[in-house]
């Protein structure tokens, strides 16, 4: 898992600082990686279904309606 978040959402990139900041965004990035493993509809790695999240609203909401 750590490697997804590292290679995929950039976790070791980021320029944070503060405690609080850095653990917010690392639960932030660990509740991103379990939705886009949840969804079957799409058979592709996660930077796909990244992707396919931010060019069409209508699959982001189906991310989103758990």
């Amino acid at each position: 898992m750590h490697w997804v978040l590292d290679v995929q959402l950039g976790e070791d990139a980021h320029g944070l600082r503060q405690r609080h900041a850095v653990q917010n965004l690392a639960l932030l990035r660990a509740l991103t990686l379990n939705i886009l493993r949840r969804d079957k509809t799409h058979v592709v790695g996660v930077r796909a279904k990244q992707k396919a999240a931010g060019w069409s609203c209508a699959y982001l909401l189906q991310l989103l309606n758990f």
